[in-house]
């Protein structure tokens, strides 16, 4: 019986929002949520070294090694990087990414040569074309930020799911589990919570920045107190449902007089 408890219980050790262990069991992996998350900057740096290629154009120098450059970063992240996301392979995604900055890092210095002197104008073009595409940057990241809470619903979801099963074998070998049974239960009044303190998140964080829990908010726009607070809020439900798996898996020990 301890064996075949065991294995279920290991189900609950897996974080609201961590590695997942069984990648099979959901429809968005966190390599899928990384690549959503990496074509905002794609799109950033592509709109950015159009806006100097097409400078370079006009002041009649020679464009063609930046828009090889360009075309080989816009491809890798289509091909090299969706495969490695594709397949989960973790250790071939930081590869293409390094492959990716040593691309822009190549663009940077091919634009040096071509656009000598014409820094202060080239820059005011790159950041005219980033003002332009504020509002489809921005969209991106909201699509980002709504898949990123997708996921999370599917790993609250997930887990809800796998503690029923192990409340099903507790039962089936007749352990008392009305204390387990309520714990979840109120693990599971907090779904709509958490998923509306995603929501209001998305909404009022509408900059072109990252927000993330323990690491705090980055980035180019101004932050809002509203999205501080709102940011706030999320991270220690977050925090508060974490906790409170981790006491449903003791909870399960206990009953199950496996410690």
């Amino acid at each position: 019986m301890k064996e075949k408890l065991l294995i279920l219980f290991a189900v609950l050790l897996i974080s609201i929002t961590g590695t997942i262990v069984v990648a099979q069991e959901f429809t968005i992996t966190s390599a899928d949520q990384f690549y959503k998350y990496a074509y905002v900057t794609v799109e950033k740096y592509r709109i950015s070294m159009e806006a100097l290629i097409s400078y370079t154009d006009e002041i009649e120098k020679d464009s063609s090694i930046l828009s090889s450059t360009k075309e080989e970063f816009v491809t890798t992240y289509n091909t090299d990087l969706k495969e490695a996301v594709d397949t989960q392979d973790w250790e071939k995604i930081e590869s293409v990414k390094t492959d990716m900055k040593d691309t822009i890092t190549n663009f940077r210095q091919e634009a040096k040569i071509q656009l000598t002197g014409q820094g202060k104008v080239a820059m005011e073009r790159l950041n005219s074309a980033l003002v332009e595409n504020k509002g489809y940057l921005a969209s991106l990241l909201k699509e980002a930020r709504g898949l990123h809470r997708d996921r999370n619903m599917e790993v609250f979801d997930y887990r809800i799911v796998k503690a029923k099963e192990v409340i099903e074998k507790l039962e089936s070998y007749e352990i008392e589990t009305s204390e387990v049974v309520v714990k979840l239960s109120e693990i599971e009044t907090e779904r709509s919570n958490f998923l509306n303190s995603m929501n209001e998140a998305i909404d009022v964080c509408d900059g072109i920045y990252e927000i993330g829990c323990g690491f705090g908010i980055t980035g180019e726009s101004a932050i809002t107190e509203d999205c501080l607070s709102k940011v706030d809020s999320y991270c220690t439900l977050k925090d508060k449902i974490i906790e409170e798996f981790k006491e449903l898996q003791d909870l399960v020990y206990e009953v199950a007089e496996l410690e």
